[in-house]
């Protein structure tokens, strides 16, 4: 693989990280109007949609919708989520650690280090999503 390669790989990501931010501005708004009626209790218009979705995401996870969380609950997740973002953060610094080589070749070859940057962080985001959806008992 040359670096020319990897470079257009980068832009491809860059833009991908581009849309992805203008589609989370897109649907920021009516995204808040519809938590805000599920939070008072009342029927969305995405119920009929996501119910179904998320009676799926309670049963993959194993979690009892109908029953009340309790303090150990709540800390059990709180550790796990703590753990979960230690782990990550030594796997971006891991990453981080060829950051000089890999932005030495893309100084030579004429690039911003910006596309390196964003393409560490799509990784970590990557793996961290790839381990969440393959071992959903572990999280």
């Amino acid at each position: 693989m040359s670096l020319r390669d990897v470079a257009v790989g980068l832009i491809a990501l860059d833009i991908a990280v581009y849309l992805a931010i203008e589609l989370l501005v897109f649907i920021a708004k009516p995204v808040e109007l519809d938590s805000t009626r599920a939070m008072s209790g009342n029927a969305t218009r995405l119920s009929a949609l996501l119910r179904p979705i998320e009676r799926a995401v309670s049963w993959l996870q194993g979690a009892d919708t109908w029953r009340e969380p309790d303090w150990k609950m709540y800390t059990t997740a709180a550790l796990l989520w703590a753990l979960v973002s230690m782990l990550m953060l030594a796997l971006l610094l891991a990453c981080l650690y060829t950051y000089d080589v890999l932005a030495a070749m893309m100084r030579e070859a004429g690039m911003g280090i910006e596309y390196l940057i964003v393409g560490l962080i799509a990784l970590g985001i990557a793996i961290y999503l790839a381990v969440a959806l393959l071992r959903p008992d572990k999280f």
